[in-house]
């Protein structure tokens, strides 16, 4: 479904449409159901700033790779992430059970590699 959104728009102007159409949308749920008092939120301004440009940086590199590559290959790619994000978790965190997830995010990138070589 990516690679025909970027066929039929660009690689700039889709994401910023959907990720502020989805934004827009979820601003009411977020008001509605939020614990935390919006101060909170704001006290932590510049890390929530932090984790918005890195997921913006994060989302444009990724609808250019949709936009230059297979999808597969893409897609493929991306699912890696869930063994540096294990590894964030165990050391950021100090996590649990880290063995189990890094075993699960090493099958994972086997089966990527594979998928890109083949």
């Amino acid at each position: 479904m990516g690679n025909l959104a970027i066929d039929y728009s660009s690689t700039q102007l889709f994401p910023a449409i959907y990720f502020s159409l989805a934004t827009i949308a979820f601003i009411p749920l977020l008001l509605h159901k939020r614990s935390t008092p919006f101060s909170g939120v704001l006290a932590n301004g510049r890390r929530f700033l932090l984790i918005g440009v890195l997921f913006g940086l994060f989302t444009a590199c990724n609808w250019y790779a949709y936009s230059y590559g297979y999808a597969t290959a893409v897609s493929a790619l991306q699912m890696t992430s869930i063994l540096f994000t294990s590894l964030a978790a165990f050391l950021l965190y100090k996590e649990r059970f880290v063995t189990r997830k890094l075993l699960a995010g090493l099958v994972m990138m086997t089966g990527a590699v594979l998928v890109i070589v083949g």
